[in-house]
């Protein structure tokens, strides 16, 4: 089994991935944004990022490494899948603004963003696979069990999705890197 994790994981290339990609400098990375690390407040009826908790992994590296994580808890399996490049268009966007209106040079490109996407989300994705069983077993010990239905669907369609993902970017990286 070890020497499966092993290859869907390269460990070498997640912590090399800005040099793979050509970043030549790390950015500030929070190393555990899920979901769960979000606190979510109402602001004339919309929900709206309140908080962001749990530094604890905060390091320098790859912005990509928050991305796929945040994407593979808060969105379901098909909009990870389907949605991931637009919505890191739009991140970009809204980082080359703050960047811009700070004065500094961008670290990276959104083509490095992309590329890093990929190369560092079978990492990633392996760490939210892990957190899928005891989310879940939490979410239905409180849940009546008539009721469990749904909840057991999106985790299954989050799985299946993510376990497709993870054998494309699997045959993505043997075959780009």
């Amino acid at each position: 089994m070890m020497e499966l994790g092993l290859k869907i994981i390269d460990i070498d290339l997640m912590d090399n991935v800005n040099k793979v990609v050509g970043i030549e400098k790390d950015v500030l990375v929070h190393g555990d944004l899920w979901s769960a690390n979000l606190l979510w407040v109402k602001k004339n009826g919309i929900e709206v990022i309140d908080k962001i908790i749990d530094y604890q992994r905060a390091h320098m590296g790859n912005p990509a490494e928050d991305l796929v994580k945040i994407f593979l808890s808060a969105l379901s399996g098909n909009d990870a899948q389907n949605r991931w490049e637009e919505l890191l268009e739009k991140f970009y966007e809204y980082f080359k603004e703050e960047v811009a209106s700070r004065g500094h040079e961008l670290p990276y490109t959104l083509e490095q963003l992309k590329e890093s996407y990929k190369l560092y989300f079978n990492g990633a994705g392996l760490i939210m696979f892990q957190m899928f069983g005891p989310v879940a077993q939490t979410k239905l010990s409180y849940t009546n069990p008539a009721q469990a239905g749904p909840y057991k669907e999106i985790l299954f369609e989050k799985t299946t999705h993510l376990l497709d993902e993870m054998e494309k970017y699997y045959n993505y990286r043997i075959n780009a890197v």
